[in-house]
């Protein structure tokens, strides 16, 4: 298994949609992690929920049109690896579709899903929903709290 995600040829101009916790919409952490993916991808376009969605609505009845005109879907998660319902959603849509799927990690790695473990969802809390890690730093189930 791989660690380093390649993003599929894609015609010119395709983007990479990015997916990552509202609240991290507009930081340092996320103008950081545009940059960093622009670096590491700089042939794709990025584009993502904040710049695409007028509203949740807006979001909820466009979102498979959108990720099925984007080359791969890339998500960020906050630092201790937390990511929100909305973004869990957009991954199983890009699963959904068969689309690429990369977690840029708080690092600024870019590791392909198949690398990735997510934790159990936390239905209580949409926020702080489901834990990533590296398929090689899994906790001990029931630990990620």
């Amino acid at each position: 298994m791989s660690s380093t995600f390649a993003v599929p040829a894609a015609a010119p101009g395709t983007p990479l949609y990015l997916s990552g916790p509202k609240t991290m919409h507009g930081t340092r952490p996320w103008t950081a992690a545009v940059s960093r993916l622009a670096t590491l991808v700089p042939a794709y376009p990025i584009r993502s929920a904040m710049d695409l969605f007028a509203s949740r609505d807006d979001w909820r009845a466009h979102l498979a049109e959108v990720l099925r005109a984007c080359a791969a879907l890339v998500f960020l998660t906050e630092a201790d690896g937390w990511l929100g319902k909305g973004v869990d959603t957009e991954i199983v849509a890009a699963r959904t579709i068969g689309l690429p799927i990369a977690w840029l990690t708080p690092a600024g790695a870019l590791v392909p899903v198949a690398a990735v473990r997510f934790g159990d969802p936390h239905d209580e809390d949409w926020t702080r929903y489901r834990r990533v890690y590296r398929a090689a730093a899994i906790p001990p189930t029931g630990t990620e709290r």
